[in-house]
C-alpha cells in the first residue's frame, strides 16, 4: 500500500482523536470559541515524505506495542494539558529567535510578536511525533499560528530526553474570533489557562 495512502489514513484517525481529546486549552461560549475544521488542521500539518515515513517507521517500531506519542503523553493528566516542558520550550525558542541567538526563516515574518506573550489555543499529539499546538499572540489576537514541537523519546526508559525541536511554523488561514480582553476574561475565568 502506497506510504501516502497510509498517511492520509493515520492523519485522519489521529484528527478524530484530537478533536475528541481533552486539549482545548481556550475554553469560552460560542462567540469567543475559536473552532477548527480537521480541514484546516490537515492544512497546516504538512510533511514531507521523509517525515511521513519516520513517522511510520516509529509507529511500526514502537517497543511494546507503544507508540513514541503513548511514551509521550498516556500519563498526562488534564494539567499536563495546559502548564508543560512543549509550551515552556515554545516561549524560550521565540526569546532565543527575538534576541538572535538562533536562526529559523519560519519565524522571520513574525518577528515583531515574539517577544510578545501568546495563548495556547489547542494542543493535541501529533501524529508525526510531538505535539501540534495553536496559539495566538496577545498583541494580534485575531491571528492563529500552528507549529509542531517535537520531543525526543528514550524507548529504552521510556522518556522523554529533554530535547524538542520545531518543526514549522506559520500563521493559518483561519482567523481567529478573539480579542485581547476576552482572552484576559478567559483567563480570569479558567486560571488553568495562561500566557507564555
Amino acid at each position: 500500500m502506497n506510504t501516502k495512502i497510509i498517511f492520509i489514513f493515520l492523519l485522519c484517525v489521529n484528527l478524530s482523536s484530537c478533536s475528541r481529546s481533552k486539549t482545548k486549552q481556550v475554553e469560552a461560549n460560542t462567540d469567543t470559541t475559536t473552532v477548527f475544521s480537521q480541514s484546516e488542521i490537515a492544512k497546516n500539518q504538512e510533511m514531507t515524505d521523509a517525515e511521513i515515513a519516520a513517522a511510520l517507521d516509529s509507529i511500526a517500531n514502537s517497543s511494546n506495542g507503544k507508540s513514541l506519542n503513548d511514551i509521550r503523553f498516556s500519563n498526562w493528566t488534564e494539567k499536563d494539558w495546559y502548564d508543560n516542558d512543549y509550551f515552556r520550550f515554545l516561549r524560550k525558542y521565540f526569546d532565543s529567535y527575538y534576541k538572535g541567538e538562533i536562526k529559523d526563516s519560519d519565524l522571520e515574518p513574525y518577528k515583531s510578536l515574539l517577544n510578545g506573550k501568546f495563548v495556547v489555543i489547542d494542543a493535541c499529539p501529533f501524529i508525526g511525533g510531538g505535539m501540534f499546538i495553536n496559539i495566538a499572540f496577545l498583541d494580534a489576537p485575531n491571528k492563529i499560528f500552528t507549529t509542531n514541537v517535537y520531543s525526543d523519546v528514550d524507548e529504552i526508559s521510556k522518556t522523554v530526553t529533554g530535547n524538542y525541536r520545531i518543526k514549522g511554523f506559520k500563521q493559518s488561514e483561519e482567523p481567529s474570533r478573539m480579542t485581547k480582553e476576552e482572552i484576559f476574561e478567559i483567563i480570569k475565568e479558567h486560571p488553568e489557562n495562561k500566557l507564555w
